[in-house]
């Protein structure tokens, strides 16, 4: 029936003592890395298609689901994407640190009333992500867009691509196929404080 085996599983623990534990999705989740190099390979569409799927089975609070996922796979219109970006970043003082020819860009709106936009569309957001590190893509996430969603140039843009007046940008993903490895940063360990 391929369901997870929860006693076998419970068992495994118990017994495992010392032994590192350890599985493909915790692999997965401490090799992603931010990649913002990519190579000229193009994305096939099935494969943004099942990340997709993973970012609507995001949790979402109330299980609202209030967002909007809208894809950018012309490299001329992730490219005209970009200057203005840069440029209303600038304009706003706007922290932009970019990428480098990804193949497809997701761009995660949602709608500004909901109490919850910014941790549901972060939790579609790191799905996706993930879902493409496991397939050997890489991504980054890049933020600048948020706060300018609303300036002129950029809104004429997101209108063009249908996305919805009362919808801010949260998370624009670029990803395609690595150049290179990403860098692992150095991971805080004293943020765990334990209460027992």
């Amino acid at each position: 029936m391929q369901k997870l085996d929860r006693k076998a599983l419970k068992q495994m623990w118990a017994e495992s003592k010392d032994m590192p534990l350890t599985n493909e999705v915790i692999r997965c989740l401490m090799e992603r890395r931010s990649i913002r190099d990519f190579t000229d390979e193009p994305v096939p569409r099935a494969l943004i298609d099942v990340i997709l799927q993973t970012g609507i089975h995001a949790p979402s609070g109330h299980n609202m689901q209030t967002w909007q996922f809208t894809i950018l796979r012309d490299v001329g219109e992730i490219q005209r994407l970009k200057e203005v970006t840069a440029r209303v970043a600038a304009a706003s003082k706007v922290y932009f640190y970019g990428f480098n020819e990804p193949k497809a860009l997701i761009l995660v709106s949602n709608d500004r009333r909901s109490h919850f936009k910014e941790v549901d569309s972060a939790c579609a957001a790191e799905n996706m992500m993930l879902a493409a590190h496991s397939f050997g893509l890489g991504s980054v996430w890049i933020n600048a867009l948020g706060p300018i969603s609303d300036e002129p140039e950029i809104r004429a843009l997101l209108d063009e691509y249908g996305i919805p007046k009362q919808h801010t940008v949260i998370a624009t993903l670029a990803m395609g196929w690595p150049k290179e490895p990403g860098r692992l940063l150095a991971k805080k360990q004293n943020v765990i404080h334990w209460v027992e």
